[in-house]
C-alpha cells in the first residue's frame, strides 16, 4: 500500500520526502544503528515503514520517527543512518612491472596534470620492492584535487549553486565558471563543446542520469574503472566523493532505475 501510495504522491515535488526518499540497504541495515540512543521500538517502526520502489528499500517518514527518539543524539545517529553514501577511497597500485609511461598517458593528459611531476612520484614508488601505492588525490586537476572528501561551507543569498551539473562541468577548470550552475548554459555548452559515446573511456568523460522523461537527473564525472566523481546533490550536507556507478545509479533511483548516458568533451 505504502509502494503504491507514495509512488502517486512522489509525482509533486511538494512532497519531498515521496519525491526524493531516503534509500536504505537491502540487506539488514539495523548493523547500522549501533546507538543506544536510538530506542528499539522505533527500529521496528522504521522497519515497518520502508517500503520498495523499483527492488529497493525506501523510506519517506523521518519527521515521524524522529517525534519518537527523546534525545537530540539519538535523533543525529538517526539523520546519520537514513542519509549515508557509499563512497570509495581510492589509491594507484603501483608494481615493479608496472608500465609508468601508460599510466601518465592516462593520468597525466588532463588539464592541471603536469606528467614532468607525476612521473618522478610514480617511479619512485615502482622501484621499491613490492610497489606501493599512490592515493588518487594526486592523479586529479585541482578543481577536483581541492575538494574531494570535502563539504562546501554552507550558502549564503547569492552563492553560486554548487551541485552536481556544476561539479561535472567544472571537473576541468582551474577556476570555476558560475554560469555553470545555469542548466541552460550548460545543456548548450555540452551540446556545442561535447559528444555522445558509448562507454566511457577517459578519464573526464560525462556521465548522466536519466529519467523516464529523458531528463537529466544527475550529472558525474568518470575517472576509471566503474568509479565517477560526484557531488549528490546541492546541500551543503553533501561532499564530493568518488563513488561507483552502480552505487551512484542505486542513490538516484526513484520510481525505477535511471538510464546512463555519456558524452565527451572535443578535443581543442
Amino acid at each position: 500500500m505504502r509502494t503504491k501510495l507514495y509512488g502517486t504522491l512522489s509525482q509533486w515535488s511538494a512532497n519531498r520526502y515521496m519525491a526524493n526518499p531516503y534509500h536504505l540497504p537491502n540487506q539488514d541495515f539495523s548493523k547500522l544503528l549501533t546507538s543506544a540512543d536510538v530506542p528499539a521500538p522505533v527500529l521496528e517502526l522504521l522497519k515497518k515503514m520502508t517500503y520498495q520502489r523499483a527492488g529497493k528499500n525506501m523510506f519517506s517518514d523521518p519527521e515521524l520517527l524522529l517525534h519518537q527518539i527523546p534525545t537530540a543524539e539519538g535523533r543525529l545517529h538517526l539523520l546519520k543512518m537514513l542519509t549515508y553514501q557509499t563512497a570509495v577511497l581510492a589509491r594507484l597500485r603501483l608494481r615493479p612491472d608496472s608500465d609508468v609511461d601508460k599510466l601518465i598517458g592516462y593520468w597525466g593528459s588532463m588539464p592541471g596534470v603536469r606528467s614532468k611531476d607525476l612521473r618522478p612520484l610514480l617511479e619512485s614508488i615502482k622501484k621499491t620492492p613490492e610497489g606501493g601505492t599512490i592515493s588518487l588525490l594526486y592523479m586529479l586537476p585541482p578543481f577536483a584535487r581541492e575538494r574531494l572528501y570535502t563539504f562546501p561551507l554552507p550558502t549564503q543569498a547569492g552563492d553560486v549553486t554548487m551541485d552536481c551539473h556544476w561539479t561535472a562541468m567544472n571537473f576541468f577548470n582551474e577556476t570555476p565558471n558560475p554560469r555553470f550552475q545555469d542548466n541552460a548554459f550548460a545543456s548548450n555548452y555540452i551540446k556545442e563543446n561535447c559528444y555522445k559515446i558509448g562507454k566511457p573511456s577517459m578519464i573526464g568523460d560525462l556521465v548522466f542520469l536519466l529519467n523516464n522523461k529523458g531528463e537529466v537527473i544527475h550529472s558525474a564525472v568518470y575517472i576509471a574503472e566503474d568509479l565517477v566523481f560526484t557531488k549528490n546533490g546541492v546541500n551543503f550536507a553533501q561532499p564530493w566523493i568518488l563513488m561507483r556507478i552502480p552505487n551512484l545509479c542505486e542513490t538516484f533511483t526513484v520510481s525505477e532505475a535511471p538510464q546512463i548516458v555519456y558524452y565527451r568533451r572535443k578535443e581543442g
